[in-house]
């Protein structure tokens, strides 16, 4: 395993399986630090361009998407109107398509999972309501406990890019999984919304373009919040 401040050591080497989840995840600094993201990234691809790897798998994210609404993996994706966080991961995508030829892109959307700091469903959790979009905004969220599972599939069905594709749910439900109340009080005015889709929810035994629905997910949001409470008292 390779962090940061290792990942020079990984240079020249190779490897039968790599996986790659190395992009910092968090989009607010990305946006607000362009230049040094992108020197951030631009450092993992420098280092990535050395290796060999017989498969490879990226973690990736939807934010490659300018508007994340009505796309699957077929949509173009016009880096120039994409801000930073989402312009440097999609560079990420493209050294990564064109260095190994037997790879499975992830993009993921929020997510939420033991561990996990710094985004919408910890802040909730821990009564952080700073930062709330408008209550009516339908966002996507996933289960991190979910992933090599659903990695395995997309590499059996020799998916080279995989949207995470879940139903949307209004911040209003989130809010009710995550504190079992009502947080309309404290949310903005800056409604989002995010639709992104996928043309593999076949492969998963779906129909329409999500491989999970809005309640398997708001399902996983109680059990891990009701798990982290457990946690924190004892």
């Amino acid at each position: 395993m390779y962090s940061s401040k290792t990942i020079s050591d990984i240079r020249g080497k190779s490897f039968e399986l790599l996986v790659c989840a190395g992009a910092p995840s968090l989009k607010w600094y990305a946006n607000a630090n362009a230049e040094a993201d992108r020197e951030g990234i631009s450092c993992l691809i420098r280092n990535l361009e050395t290796v060999e790897a017989g498969s490879f798998v990226l973690i990736s994210t939807i934010s490659v998407y300018p508007q994340p609404v009505d796309v699957d993996e077929d949509s173009p994706v016009e880096s120039e109107a994409i801000p930073s966080y989402g312009r440097n991961r999609f560079e990420l995508e493209n050294l990564v398509r064109s260095r190994f030829p037997h790879a499975t892109i992830v993009r993921l959307p929020g997510v939420f999972g033991r561990g996990l700091k710094k985004n919408l469903v910890y802040d909730l959790l821990h009564r952080d309501h700073s930062y709330l979009s408008a209550v009516g905004s339908e966002l996507q969220f996933y289960n991190v406990a979910r992933l090599w599972n659903d990695i395995e599939k997309a590499r059996a069905k020799e998916i080279s890019v995989l949207n995470i594709a879940t139903e949307p749910i209004t911040l209003r439900d989130i809010g009710f999984a995550c504190v079992g109340t009502d947080i309309a009080a404290d949310c903005g005015s800056n409604l989002v919304k995010e639709d992104v889709r996928t043309k593999y929810a076949s492969c998963w035994g779906r129909r329409g373009p999500y491989l999970y629905s809005c309640e398997e997910i708001l399902s996983d949001l109680k059990k891990f919040a009701s798990s982290t409470r457990t946690a924190a008292q004892r």
